[in-house]
């Protein structure tokens, strides 16, 4: 009998914050957030170094190459 008091519970409790969050949701909502304009998504390339290719261990990239092949090694 304990089981089923604590199952009741459990799907009272479930049921109590579905009705909670559907009532207490966002309804003031002002609409869609106003984007920026598209020269603020242009990219410089400046900062890039084609001598040194995408390898560079100043930068870090090799090393952080490294890493991450051996992230996917371990989880692949």
């Amino acid at each position: 009998m304990k089981i089923l008091r604590g199952r009741t519970l459990v799907h009272l409790l479930l049921v109590l914050a579905m009705v909670i969050l559907t009532v207490a949701g966002c309804s003031d909502a002002s609409g869609a957030p106003t984007i920026p304009p598209e020269e603020t998504f242009v990219i410089s390339f400046e900062d890039f170094d084609e001598t040194n290719g995408l390898t560079s261990l100043a930068t870090g990239n090799q090393s952080n190459w490294n890493y991450a092949a051996s992230v996917v090694g371990i989880w692949a």
